[in-house]
């Protein structure tokens, strides 16, 4: 029991300087989620190439890892986000770092060169993108604040989706990837955030015309929330079950790597700005 605690204080320990990195970089300004941002995408692509491209190459995987962490740094500071100087210069210098990692791939000897190139091209789509937006948000929207409800809609969704599972979870949702999700959870979660969503709008004052400026255009943030959640963690769960591992890592005490932390908001950041971009201008319109 005493063992059983001290992992629960562990686990929520960590979990709370992860939360305080992610909002304080919000509210703080677009650099400093770039620089979170960078550091994500760089340790993200290590626990990635530690599980893939080490096995086959034990003694030279670092030196490609490096090109790629480059690669997702300056694609990470290359999005043109508000007060952030000299941004197309990051751009520049992806695409130059992107040959570069090529022409280093023919030239040092490694098992599985397409297998490399493969995580590589990976890398820069499921981390390099996810986060390079997480950067624009930070920046593109008046008030930090929405920006930070709408990424706590992922932790409200976890939340809801463990209490309701654990309570009433009878129908498993995809127990190829994950047997413990449920239906009732991803319910749950669901109606979580529906809660939240009024919450935010008639206490917290967040409204923002023109979608934002009814609770509506909150429940529809806090349904794709939910659902797109739900797809980057099963997303993770698949890349996991395919190399034979629980977890990418164990930065996060109680909770794995950052790449076991980071999967629901790798889909949602995304989705969450289409979702705004679209309902902005449907309305508009």
């Amino acid at each position: 029991m005493a063992l059983e605690k001290k992992n629960l204080l562990i686990r929520s320990l960590s979990g709370a300087v992860y939360i305080g990195l992610i909002i304080g970089a919000i509210v703080i300004g677009p650099i400093a989620a770039a620089i979170l941002a960078g550091v994500f995408a760089a340790l993200g692509a290590y626990e990635l190439e530690n599980n893939t491209v080490r096995k086959d190459n034990p003694t030279n995987w670092v030196v490609t890892w490096a090109i790629d962490a480059v690669a997702l740094i300056c694609l990470v500071f290359c999005m043109p986000v508000v007060n952030l100087e000299h941004a197309h210069y990051g751009f520049v210098l992806w695409v130059f770092m992107i040959f570069i990692r090529f022409v280093v791939q023919v030239f040092i000897n490694q098992q599985k060169p397409l297998k490399s190139i493969g995580i590589f091209a990976l890398e820069q789509f499921y981390l390099g993108v996810p986060l390079a937006l997480f950067v624009v948000a930070a920046g593109f929207f008046p008030n930090p604040w929405f920006v930070v409800c709408a990424i706590a809609m992922i932790w409200i969704n976890d939340t809801g989706a463990y209490l309701v599972g654990c309570t009433c979870g009878r129908h498993k949702m995809f127990p190829r990837l994950s047997p413990k999700k449920s239906w009732e959870g991803f319910w749950g979660g669901l109606l979580f955030n529906v809660g939240a969503a009024f919450i935010y709008y008639y206490c917290f004052d967040l409204r923002m015309e023109p979608f934002l400026g009814s609770v509506v255009g909150w429940i529809y943030i806090g349904i794709c929330v939910s659902v797109f959640a739900t797809i980057g963690d099963l997303f993770e769960s698949m890349l996991k079950r395919s190399i034979g591992i629980k977890d990418f890592g164990t930065l996060i005490p109680g909770h794995g790597g950052i790449l076991d932390r980071i999967d629901s908001l790798l889909f949602v950041v995304p989705y969450v700005i289409f979702a705004v971009i679209v309902g902005c201008r449907v309305l508009v319109n």
